[in-house]
């Protein structure tokens, strides 16, 4: 089900997040490929996020002032999630450029649809230091590198690590 189908949106706040936080999970837009994305965003998760309080949601997402919204021009969700990814290079430019030599960029540059963004690795919303909690690092590299991170995990580092070490390599 589309959002703007199913809703009177006259009664809903009129602020981004009053609305996306009210909608279903089932609540989105379809893409030209057929995948449909929910537009649901989780409130609390966001508020809590490194940028929260420091951003409007059309700081990120510049083309969706107003509503109606104006149609997403992806073609599918991976090239959604790589033009999403491109606005964390607006503010974080310093780090952009830098990773711009990394296996991960070589990769998207490659046209590996499946090579990480920086949303993938950050979320989108429920973005937090990427150091806390240290483990969190070893748990986002897990969700792509499944062997390597059991080797780091059954090594001295790892579980020293585990066991709340936030020092260890």
């Amino acid at each position: 089900a589309h959002a703007s189908e199913e809703h009177d949106y006259q009664d809903r706040p009129q602020d981004c997040a009053g609305c996306h936080a009210t909608l279903e999970e089932d609540e989105g837009f379809e893409l030209a490929d057929g995948t449909f994305l929910s537009a649901r965003v989780d409130e609390d998760s966001l508020t809590h996020s490194v940028h929260g309080s420091d951003l409007e949601c059309t700081d990120c997402h510049r083309r969706m002032r107003g509503y109606p919204h104006e149609p997403v021009r992806a073609l599918g969700e991976r090239e959604y999630r790589l033009e999403m990814a491109q606005t964390c290079n607006r503010c974080h430019y310093d780090h952009f450029t830098h990773l711009l030599d990394s296996m991960h960029f070589e990769q998207i540059r490659e046209e590996n649809l499946d090579a990480p963004t920086c949303i993938d690795c950050h979320d989108n919303h429920a973005i937090q230091p990427p150091s806390e909690p240290r483990l969190a690092i070893s748990d986002r590299c897990a969700t792509c590198h499944d062997e390597i991170a059991e080797t780091y995990a059954a090594s001295i580092h790892g579980q020293s690590l585990a066991e709340g070490f936030e020092d260890a390599p």
